[in-house]
């Protein structure tokens, strides 16, 4: 939800997967699960089937669930910008890496490098690791992340579920979309 809205290709890979386990989740409960690890959510689902379930879902949005994703505003635009400038753009995702790889291509947004089943502590040594001056997330993780790696952090308020702009109390930025990126960044 920072760069792609693929919140309804997660829902919709995710139902069919679910469905084919004979499980019932509440849509609700599935899209307070995007930004999440999804073995992570599949783990609560399924039990112990939660490995094949993970990798029939990552089958399935690999072949076609990235289709039903969509650009957000300024994704592609800024990326390419910060390439130009010579900025190298790390795209650090909860996202199978393959999957993440797939979608962006698929939506033709530019990156340098991407770094996938990333979260919590795994995204805070991804950020140290690549030399990560500052982070954009939409998730409340990835701030906490970033301000354990010591890197500037930049909401985008693109995730309804998050709700950014309450939770930051002025520890971080938020931003509506990242067409508004240049205003908050120290990228300057």
């Amino acid at each position: 939800m920072t760069l792609v809205d693929s919140s309804q290709a997660i829902l919709l890979t995710t139902q069919k997967v679910l469905t084919s386990f004979n499980v019932k989740v509440a849509e609700a409960d599935i899209a307070r699960s995007v930004g999440l690890p999804i073995k992570d959510s599949l783990k609560d689902w399924v039990g112990d089937q939660y490995v094949q379930a993970y990798e029939a879902y990552v089958a399935h949005y690999q072949s076609t669930g990235y289709l039903s994703a969509r650009v957000l505003p300024g994704a592609k635009e800024l990326l390419l910008e910060l390439i130009e400038r010579g900025i190298k753009v790390v795209v650090i995702t909860a996202k199978n890496k393959q999957s993440a790889e797939i979608q962006l291509r698929h939506l033709g947004i530019p990156y340098s490098e991407i770094i996938g089943g990333a979260f919590r502590e795994s995204k805070t040594e991804a950020m140290l690791k690549t030399g990560c001056l500052e982070y954009v997330g939409d998730h409340i993780e990835d701030y906490t992340a970033a301000a354990k790696a010591g890197i500037h952090f930049i909401g985008v308020t693109t995730n309804p579920l998050q709700e950014l702009e309450k939770v930051s109390q002025g520890e971080f930025s938020t931003i509506n979309s990242l067409n508004d990126f240049w205003g908050h960044s120290i990228l300057q």
